[in-house]
């Protein structure tokens, strides 16, 4: 099966969902004697719209630039951007694909983020 760009959404998914394990890891652990802190980097961007009448399409961009990885963490919803998970959504439903190509974070996995 051909599936186009699911080894991203499953290596992302996977890299936010370790980062969650590592910091609740070192938090409950070693947090209390070595008094450290976890980060995480995130390459962003910031989309301009050409003009005002974009800036929907400026904001749709940020979101999957940024909003990807810093959505699921420093969300008060702990998950994916709303505008990713419906746009990846159909358009899988639209390559035939029975299943969104950008995975699903159990409830969880969303409380642990």
């Amino acid at each position: 099966m051909d599936l186009p760009f699911l080894a991203n959404y499953l290596c992302v998914h996977n890299m936010l969902k370790a980062h969650a394990r590592t910091y609740q890891i070192y938090n409950e652990e070693f947090r209390g004697t070595q008094m450290g802190k976890v980060g995480l980097s995130i390459p962003c961007r910031h989309n301009f719209p050409k003009n005002e009448n974009e800036t929907e399409a400026a904001q749709i961009a940020f979101e999957y630039d940024c909003g990807w990885v810093a959505h699921p963490i420093f969300s008060q919803e702990g998950d994916y951007p709303a505008v990713m998970k419906e746009r990846i959504r159909e358009n899988s439903k639209l390559e035939g694909l029975p299943f969104s190509r950008l995975p699903e974070f159990s409830p969880e996995w969303i409380k642990l983020m």
